[in-house]
């Protein structure tokens, strides 16, 4: 755990992506929470269209509720889709900005590495072996 404290300084750094970046995770989270919950909500209905389906079977209403059912089902499958589709685009983004960021923090490393190089003698170049 101490070697990895050392990278708190690359974190502390580049603080104004992450931020972003675990609010776009937490808001793909919850968008990709309520679809399975909609899921239920539709499934749970269609029990209760059937009922009424039948109840009205033989009657001018029946067609009426037919396509009450069809709009409500196209309804939340709709809901289901844009659901997705937002949790889909927060997850985007949240990728987008912490891959910013990785790549921020790659590019500061190498720097630090090079300049440590930079600064040794020649001495530990003819010393070392390479590879």
């Amino acid at each position: 755990m101490h070697s990895l404290a050392r990278l708190n300084h690359y974190f502390i750094r580049y603080w104004r992506l992450f931020v972003p970046g675990l609010l776009f995770t937490m808001i793909s989270a919850i968008f990709a929470i309520a679809v399975p919950v909609v899921v239920r909500q539709a499934v749970d209905s269609i029990p209760r269209f059937e009922v009424l389906y039948r109840q009205f079977q033989g009657t001018v209403l029946q067609h009426s509720l037919y396509w009450e059912i069809f709009w409500t089902l196209l309804i939340f499958g709709l809901i289901i889709i844009g659901l997705s589709l937002v949790s889909g685009l927060f997850s985007f983004l949240m990728r987008q900005t912490v891959i910013v960021a990785s790549r921020h923090i790659e590019f500061d490393m190498r720097n630090t590495l090079y300049e440590h190089l930079q600064k040794l003698s020649p001495s530990v170049y003819s010393r070392t072996k390479t590879g």
